[in-house]
């Protein structure tokens, strides 16, 4: 059985669906007790939880074969977060663990990532046999944002500031990486982003002025 945190997300439910493809028993946490029926189609055991209390999630990675974490995103609790679900499942006796990443987590000027790499780091310190994957942005996640781009001020709560600084530093810097890991767990060349955008079905563009 393989344990697999925030599967309630689109990140997390890409894994189970994975994992259920390939015939992997599969115990998916998730944050609240709603109904989760993507998931249960999956065969999955699904168990609400909260992350953040160690002693509730350790009985549940009980005779797992595998953890693979994934933390919410932009949460500002995420290093200590992480830090103590690897103490459970240590103690629990869970051989190996897969984290959930980014690409360039050593960089400072965005909080979301330095939380990652914090992470990184305390993994060799676990005691836990680990893989750490770093994906870039998914194309995926902007499809939704094709058609309509919000407008108006941004508020300064943490998950809006690291927002806004991760796009800042995309802008400057852009956000590129190696796809030969990538490439790897497909078997097969990785699609570019404008092959991506050619697949969604927009609007025809109009000149006119609102």
């Amino acid at each position: 059985m393989i344990v697999v945190t925030a599967a309630g997300g689109l990140t997390g439910s890409a894994v189970v669906r994975a994992l259920w493809s390939r015939g992997e028993r599969v115990r998916a946490l998730v944050g609240s007790s709603q109904p989760r029926p993507e998931l249960t189609a999956l065969s999955a055991d699904v168990a609400a939880v909260d992350l953040t209390d160690p002693a509730a999630v350790e009985p549940l990675l009980a005779g797992a074969d595998a953890l693979y974490v994934i933390w919410p995103n932009f949460d500002p609790e995420e290093t200590a977060g992480v830090v103590a679900l690897l103490g459970a499942a240590r103690r629990a006796g869970v051989p190996r663990v897969v984290y959930h990443s980014v690409l360039r987590p050593q960089i400072r000027a965005m909080p979301h990532h330095a939380a990652k790499d914090q992470v990184e780091e305390a993994l060799d310190a676990s005691g836990l046999a680990w893989r750490v994957l770093q994906p870039c942005a998914y194309a995926d996640n902007l499809d939704g944002q094709l058609e309509d781009v919000p407008d108006g001020p941004v508020p300064v709560e943490y998950a809006a500031r690291c927002s806004r600084l991760m796009f800042d530093h995309y802008r400057a810097h852009g956000f590129t990486g190696s796809p030969r890991v990538l490439e790897a767990l497909l078997g097969r060349p990785a699609r570019t982003f404008a092959e991506h955008l050619r697949d969604q079905e927009l609007p025809p563009a109009t000149s006119e002025l609102p």
